[in-house]
């Protein structure tokens, strides 16, 4: 964590077993990290301020009839991301929070330990059948998929999608098909093409959709899938998100 504080690109687990038998597993995610890292922002210490906001033919309602679900998506980069998000939200923070960070297992729960100490709302590691509340955000553990059921996080293990685990894509979908125009969808800087599944599906059921810009993101192949599939209403700085967040869940 303090090394992603410092700019870290992002990390890697050490592979377990006596001899590195299991080494093979993650190769795959190592060469993709280690070719992305040349075209990230090498010094993402001070991320843009500037908002710059692309408007689609929808716009988006800030009221609601019952209290909307912030579901949101990230990988490399996100970390320190999310935390500046999520810390800079009110106690009072009128919403419920699903967050998919691509991170492995053992490492969500210190992530969203950290998160809580700092937070004005209750922030959790999500644990199977976890009811999802207002004034609170769940991370989905590593190396399980979340997904929404009714009122509840059902996780599972089913094979990883586009190489992860836990995916944005489920999650997305799942809370889409049950929440439908509740969901603000926000992806965030991280590579591959994570989430533009799922937000399609969030506009399908009449959800609105943020994207992280390029000035503030480390990374930007999972916000310009987004964008690639027409998949968004906004294209906002984080800051410009933080704000938003902020108006939608203002108490009535």
């Amino acid at each position: 964590m303090e090394a992603l504080d410092l700019g870290a690109f992002d990390f890697i687990p050490k592979p377990s077993g006596s001899i590195s038998l299991d080494v093979d597993e993650i190769m795959d995610d190592y060469i993709k990290k280690i070719k992305d890292a040349p075209h990230s922002k090498l010094d993402n210490s001070q991320l843009s301020q500037t908002e710059n906001i692309k408007t689609a033919e929808k716009n988006i309602s800030y009221t609601f009839d019952q209290f909307p679900i912030i579901a949101i998506g990230a990988s490399s980069g996100g970390p320190k991301v999310i935390e500046r998000l999520i810390t800079s939200l009110p106690g009072s923070f009128n919403g419920s929070i699903i967050i998919v960070q691509h991170m492995p297992a053992g490492f969500t729960k210190t992530f969203a330990q950290r998160l809580n100490k700092k937070a004005k709302i209750k922030v959790v590691e999500a644990e199977d059948d976890d009811k999802i509340k207002k004034d609170k955000a769940l991370i989905a553990p590593g190396d399980y998929h979340l997904e929404v059921k009714r009122d509840k996080i059902k996780l599972n293990q089913k094979s990883k999608y586009l190489g992860v685990r836990p995916c944005v894509d489920y999650m997305m979908k799942s809370a889409a098909k049950n929440y439908q125009d509740r969901v603000i969808g926000v992806i965030l800087t991280g590579m591959g093409k994570d989430g533009a599944i799922g937000m399609k599906e969030i506009k399908k059921y009449n959800g609105c959709g943020i994207v992280q810009d390029q000035s503030s993101a480390l990374v930007y192949g999972m916000p310009q899938a987004v964008i690639d599939e027409n998949a968004y209403d906004e294209i906002c700085s984080l800051e410009g998100i933080s704000e938003k967040l902020k108006k939608i869940g203002l108490r009535k």
